[in-house]
């Protein structure tokens, strides 16, 4: 996983509607081909975009993987539904976390201001290799 982390405004959170990161990619490589929810992500390199809801949130997971390049809506792979919860503390950056849960299985987390969102991940073979790359 690489990303930027930019702090996150505490204040005004994120727009509703809105993709975000509107710059900085965020970037998924994993050695292995993952499920998520009911969908398989094939072995590669990924570019991940957030879509705020009014309640639960959209990861979306896409193919193109150059840093530079705007968001281009026919290269999604998936877009994959994220249950939200508050946070009894903000977070005052936007963090990824990836937590080991069970053998082939782990939970993406992902931490804006007092939001909270969730996805559990399973392996298809050995565990990748999930490192933060800052």
């Amino acid at each position: 996983m690489r990303y930027k982390r930019p702090p996150a405004n505490l204040k005004e959170g994120l727009p509703t509607g809105k993709l975000w990161p509107t710059s900085g990619t965020m970037f998924l490589f994993t050695p292995v081909s993952l499920i998520i929810g009911d969908s398989r992500i094939p072995a590669g390199a990924f570019s991940l975009y957030v879509l705020p809801g009014h309640g639960d949130w959209t990861l979306i997971v896409n193919k193109n993987v150059t840093e530079s390049a705007k968001y281009d809506e026919a290269e999604d792979l998936l877009p994959i539904p994220m249950k939200t919860g508050k946070l009894s503390q903000p977070a005052t950056e936007f963090t990824i976390y990836f937590a080991h849960i069970a053998p082939k299985q782990c939970n993406m987390r992902m931490y804006y201001g007092t939001t909270g969102l969730g996805k559990a991940i399973r392996y298809c073979s050995s565990p990748p290799s999930l490192r933060l790359l800052s």
